[in-house]
């Protein structure tokens, strides 16, 4: 079940192993009144004479908030009968609903926002034509039916995400979508990251194809909601925690949507505010300038106050090639401009060439305390992987020789390696943990998946890790032990 939308009993044949669900609608007991306050936004919006923006839908939620309030406190105004207005004042659960339902349909990204923002744990969106909707939440696939489908053809699909998705003021990227450019990828703020292609770049009968992979949401903030969601056991967090503290390297690998990139939000959550991390993205996927939802109480409004994930951010993402003869900005580049930047630490938003060699100069060289996500399928191939990718950097050859010294180099970079994957049921887990020596040879299992399917402790004692890491992290570790898994 996804999204609280119970599934067909029985599968349709062509579609066998996915779920079917209805595109969500607005609830009936709010859509009245949601729809009206929708129409007094969008009037507002042509008054103010702005056009559609990033940012407007970004802050969508706390304008939607704003004008709630002013229904509470002058309810004639905006036609709101005293029954409905008496339960707005003493049900906190009406106001949410409301406020939710206002926000999906004054959403510039409607009626796609019917999915965006009323799915629970949403974290991907395919349309393979424009009958045919496939969506991801909570590491499970479900198949759209067609039944309160927006969309009636291919042509609305490919005006929406021409007109509505892409042409917001803000959206950054390649945002062209016509015949001569028949690809756009996309990256719409801290919302969605967006690929649409159309003919000639695709063949077949559909006339639209897109994926859109949403940012995570707040859900997961801490190390603890990690633990209570079974992504890892309590021993593996407390590690982890020191890891941040202690100030060691950390490289995160895993598979495609296995969650590195929510793992590197959550930890650079624990980064001291007062020190200066940059990011270096391909597409600005981390958003750590964002707000993470849990901070304090005003006591004034009763309301949170923002609180991002890291205070002192700067964000650096490559630029395309403009003309052939131009390399654009790549994230090489970026690597070395960071250090002008004058960062306490670095987070590498994917390694995927020769920028490892890099981004292992600048670990080794005072910028302790950094993290890298990369592509493997364990965490001893994820070293293997980083050699291979320092390795195309032009200081090593390719040559046996050049390899050794290459994963070297990503030993004296790498104190800890952090594996994610998908479990039997699609969710995510930590599949196995390893500490990495200074010397080519020198790899310390910390934890392991056992044949059961759990993780367990496999080093036990802190002086068996390697010497680097075990000092930094000792002191943040209340005994002689490896926390137990």
């Amino acid at each position: 079940m996804i999204g609280g939308i119970v599934p067909e009993t029985a599968p349709v044949p062509a579609y066998e192993g996915l779920e079917r669900i209805d595109w969500p609608e607005l609830p009936d007991g709010v859509r009245d009144l949601a729809e009206r306050l929708a129409h007094c936004l969008e009037e507002s919006r042509r008054l103010a004479g702005l056009p559609p923006s990033v940012r407007e839908e970004e802050t969508l939620p706390a304008t939607v908030e704003s004008l709630l309030q002013r229904v509470i406190e002058a309810p004639l105004r905006f036609g709101v009968q005293p029954m409905t207005h008496e339960r707005l004042l003493t049900d906190a659960s009406l106001r949410e609903a409301v406020a939710l339902a206002t926000r999906v349909r004054a959403s510039r990204l409607w009626p796609l926002s019917r999915l965006l923002y009323l799915l629970p744990d949403l974290e991907e969106i395919h349309c393979f034509r424009s009958d045919r909707w496939v969506v991801t939440a909570g590491g499970r696939k479900a198949l759209l039916r067609t039944t309160g489908n927006p969309f009636a053809g291919d042509e609305e699909v490919i005006a929406f995400f021409r007109d509505r998705v892409l042409g917001l003021v803000g959206v950054v990227g390649a945002t062209q979508l016509n015949d001569a450019a028949p690809v756009a990828e996309a990256t719409v703020g801290g919302i969605m990251r967006v690929i649409v292609a159309i003919k000639p770049a695709i063949s077949g009968d559909a006339g639209v194809q897109a994926t859109i992979r949403v940012s995570s949401t707040a859900a997961t903030r801490t190390l603890d909601d990690y633990v209570r969601q079974s992504v890892m056991p309590p021993g593996v967090a407390e590690f982890l925690g020191a890891c941040v503290h202690g100030r060691a390297n950390l490289l995160i690998a895993g598979g495609t949507a296995t969650g590195k990139t929510t793992l590197m939000r959550v930890l650079a959550g624990m980064i001291p505010d007062h020190e200066t991390v940059v990011v270096i993205e391909d597409s600005a996927e981390l958003h750590l300038e964002a707000d993470r939802g849990d901070g304090p109480i005003d006591p004034r409004t009763g309301r949170r106050q923002p609180r991002p994930w890291v205070p002192l951010c700067i964000n650096l993402c490559t630029v395309p090639a403009v003309l052939r003869q131009d390399a654009g900005i790549t994230i090489r580049d970026l690597v070395r401009a960071a250090l002008r930047f004058r960062p306490e630490r670095i987070l590498l938003g994917e390694a995927r060439g020769a920028e490892m060699a890099d981004v292992c100069t600048a670990l080794s060289t005072g910028h302790d305390g950094s993290i890298v996500t990369i592509h493997a399928d364990d965490a001893v191939l994820a070293i293997e992987r980083a050699a291979s990718y320092a390795m195309e950097s032009p200081r090593f050859g390719n040559n046996a020789a050049s390899y050794e010294l290459a994963k070297r180099a990503v030993h004296q970079a790498i104190d800890v390696v952090v594996h994610l994957t998908h479990a039997g049921s699609g969710a995510r887990r930590v599949s196995g943990v390893v500490a990495l020596g200074e010397a080519p040879d020198h790899v310390v299992e910390v934890y392991r998946m056992s044949a059961e399917g759990s993780l367990r402790r496999s080093c036990r004692l802190i002086g068996d890790l390697p010497p680097r890491l075990r000092t930094r992290i000792g002191p943040w570790l209340g005994g002689p032990e490896v926390p137990y898994a």
